[in-house]
């Protein structure tokens, strides 16, 4: 990642701005960081699981993904294979990841068609 031309850290600098955000939101730190950024950015895309940071992002207009979308789309451009995401799921699952049925269902669906 460190050798990675574009992953790089941003800070936000308008830290009384991400104050008030995070009052107004009642969301913490990171999902507050990431969502001012991504607007400030003009991001193509917000990387972010957690649901009340997705519907304050969604609410922004900022186009999100979570995990199970990520890992569809390295299913998609064949990085992955079925059984590795697979595999990738359970370990989410057991190191305490929330992962509904539902979603899981969708995503099964999704790598059988």
């Amino acid at each position: 990642i460190k050798d990675c031309s574009y992953i790089f850290v941003e800070e936000v600098i308008d830290t009384k701005s991400l104050n008030i955000f995070r009052r107004v939101t009642g969301l913490d730190a990171g999902e507050s960081e990431a969502i001012i950024l991504s607007d400030k950015l003009k991001a193509s895309i917000l990387l972010m699981d957690e649901v009340k940071g997705r519907q304050v992002a969604k609410q922004m207009g900022i186009q999100i993904m979570g995990t199970i979308g990520m890992l569809l789309a390295a299913y998609r451009s064949e990085v992955l294979s079925k059984q590795e995401i697979l595999q990738y799921i359970n370990i989410l699952k057991v190191s305490g990841r929330h992962i509904s049925d539902k979603l899981y269902e969708q995503l099964i669906e999704k790598l059988d068609s």
